[in-house]
Protein backbone atom coordinates (compact mmCIF):
# COMPACT_ATOMS: atom_id res chain seq x y z
CA UNK A 1 0.00 0.00 0.00
CA UNK A 2 1.54 3.21 -1.13
CA UNK A 3 0.30 6.67 -0.34
CA UNK A 4 0.55 9.23 -3.36
CA UNK A 5 2.54 12.15 -2.93
CA UNK A 6 -0.30 14.95 -3.43
CA UNK A 7 -2.58 12.80 -0.64
CA UNK A 8 0.78 12.97 1.67
CA UNK A 9 0.30 16.97 1.40
CA UNK A 10 -2.94 16.94 1.83
CA UNK A 11 -3.02 14.68 4.78
CA UNK A 12 -0.82 17.06 6.68
CA UNK A 13 -3.30 19.97 6.29
CA UNK A 14 -6.26 17.65 7.84
CA UNK A 15 -7.03 17.46 11.26
CA UNK A 16 -6.68 14.48 13.43
CA UNK A 17 -10.46 12.84 12.63
CA UNK A 18 -9.55 12.70 9.55
CA UNK A 19 -5.94 11.39 9.58
CA UNK A 20 -7.53 8.51 11.51
CA UNK A 21 -9.71 7.42 9.23
CA UNK A 22 -7.22 7.64 6.60
CA UNK A 23 -5.18 5.01 8.80
CA UNK A 24 -7.98 2.94 9.69
CA UNK A 25 -8.76 2.65 5.89
CA UNK A 26 -4.68 2.16 5.11
CA UNK A 27 -4.97 -0.55 7.42
CA UNK A 28 -8.16 -2.20 6.58
CA UNK A 29 -6.28 -2.10 3.12
CA UNK A 30 -3.31 -4.20 4.12
CA UNK A 31 -5.85 -6.43 5.98
CA UNK A 32 -8.33 -7.33 3.69
CA UNK A 33 -6.87 -6.34 0.04
CA UNK A 34 -9.31 -5.65 -2.66
CA UNK A 35 -12.26 -7.05 -0.36
CA UNK A 36 -11.93 -3.79 1.23
CA UNK A 37 -12.75 -1.08 -1.19
CA UNK A 38 -15.35 -0.88 -3.89
CA UNK A 39 -14.22 -0.73 -7.62
CA UNK A 40 -15.81 2.23 -9.33
CA UNK A 41 -13.90 1.66 -12.75
CA UNK A 42 -11.59 -0.75 -14.29
CA UNK A 43 -9.28 -0.07 -17.50
CA UNK A 44 -6.62 -3.01 -18.62
CA UNK A 45 -4.88 -4.13 -15.05
CA UNK A 46 -6.07 -1.08 -13.19
CA UNK A 47 -8.83 -0.32 -10.79
CA UNK A 48 -10.33 3.15 -9.45
CA UNK A 49 -11.86 2.23 -6.20
CA UNK A 50 -12.90 4.02 -3.11
CA UNK A 51 -14.03 3.25 0.52
CA UNK A 52 -16.50 5.25 1.77
CA UNK A 53 -17.67 6.66 5.31
CA UNK A 54 -21.12 7.77 5.67
CA UNK A 55 -20.81 9.62 8.69
CA UNK A 56 -19.45 12.47 7.88
CA UNK A 57 -19.22 11.53 4.42
CA UNK A 58 -15.95 11.28 2.78
CA UNK A 59 -14.20 9.12 0.33
CA UNK A 60 -10.98 8.02 -0.05
CA UNK A 61 -9.89 6.57 -3.61
CA UNK A 62 -7.58 4.37 -4.43
CA UNK A 63 -5.68 3.51 -7.53
CA UNK A 64 -5.01 -0.91 -8.14
CA UNK A 65 -2.46 -2.20 -9.98
CA UNK A 66 -3.91 -5.57 -10.25
CA UNK A 67 -0.60 -6.91 -12.05
CA UNK A 68 1.82 -5.67 -9.04
CA UNK A 69 -0.46 -5.89 -6.09
CA UNK A 70 0.12 -2.66 -5.45
CA UNK A 71 -2.37 -0.38 -3.88
CA UNK A 72 -2.18 3.57 -4.00
CA UNK A 73 -4.30 5.86 -1.77
CA UNK A 74 -4.63 9.25 -3.91
CA UNK A 75 -7.50 11.21 -3.07
CA UNK A 76 -9.40 11.75 -0.05
CA UNK A 77 -12.80 13.88 -0.61
CA UNK A 78 -15.77 15.42 1.75
CA UNK A 79 -18.67 14.87 -0.92
CA UNK A 80 -21.01 16.70 1.47
CA UNK A 81 -19.44 20.33 0.96
CA UNK A 82 -19.77 19.27 -2.64
CA UNK A 83 -23.47 19.00 -2.75
CA UNK A 84 -24.29 21.97 -0.70
CA UNK A 85 -22.02 24.23 -3.13
CA UNK A 86 -24.04 22.81 -5.75
CA UNK A 87 -27.80 23.38 -4.11
CA UNK A 88 -26.48 26.78 -2.71
CA UNK A 89 -25.36 28.18 -6.06
CA UNK A 90 -28.34 27.05 -7.69
CA UNK A 91 -30.66 28.70 -5.30
CA UNK A 92 -28.86 31.99 -5.11
CA UNK A 93 -28.94 31.32 -9.47
CA UNK A 94 -33.01 30.74 -9.63
CA UNK A 95 -33.00 33.79 -6.85
CA UNK A 96 -31.13 36.36 -8.92
CA UNK A 97 -32.65 35.51 -12.21
CA UNK A 98 -36.27 36.05 -10.12
CA UNK A 99 -35.32 39.61 -8.72
CA UNK A 100 -33.96 40.86 -12.05
CA UNK A 101 -37.35 39.47 -13.62
CA UNK A 102 -39.37 41.31 -11.15
CA UNK A 103 -37.57 44.41 -11.54
CA UNK A 104 -37.61 44.39 -15.09
CA UNK A 105 -41.26 43.17 -15.40
CA UNK A 106 -42.74 45.82 -12.95
CA UNK A 107 -39.59 49.06 -13.43
CA UNK A 108 -41.59 49.90 -16.51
Amino acid sequence: VIISPELQRKIKSLNKEHRNLILKAFRKIKKMGLNAVTILRAHDNYLLCEIKYKKPPYRLYVTVDQKEKIFILCGWEHKEKQERMKNTLSKNIKEGVYEILRQNLFST
